[in-house]
């Protein structure tokens, strides 16, 4: 039970690093969004407008795979969670009914 607990908070901690990474990428999203709103024409000059886009289209597929994970790996740890106090309230139970013998 300790072990599953520990697990749980180590994965939490990974989550909360990858979500502080993608809070620094979305800021490069939105700066390059800025320049597709406000100055198109110094992409389209360079021919860059592709690879904006491509490079956007996999940047959305990527985060998609990893909302789809983080939400997989939150769903995986509150069935942990149901378990260890599922144990918690057997043992609970037993307890009462060793002190009700005694």
């Amino acid at each position: 039970m300790a072990n599953v607990l520990v697990n749980q908070l180590k994965d939490l901690k990974e989550l909360d690093i990858q979500r502080k990474l993608w809070i620094m990428l979305s800021a490069l999203v939105i700066i390059v969004l800025g320049f597709l709103i406000f100055d198109s024409l110094y992409l389209e000059e360079h021919n860059l407008l592709w690879t904006v886009g491509a490079l956007g289209i996999t940047l959305s597929v990527v985060w998609w795979y990893w909302a789809m994970r983080l939400i997989k790996k939150l769903i995986t740890h509150r069935v942990e969670e149901v378990e260890v106090l599922q144990d918690l309230c057997v043992s609970i139970k037993e307890i009462k009914e060793d002190i009700k013998k005694i």
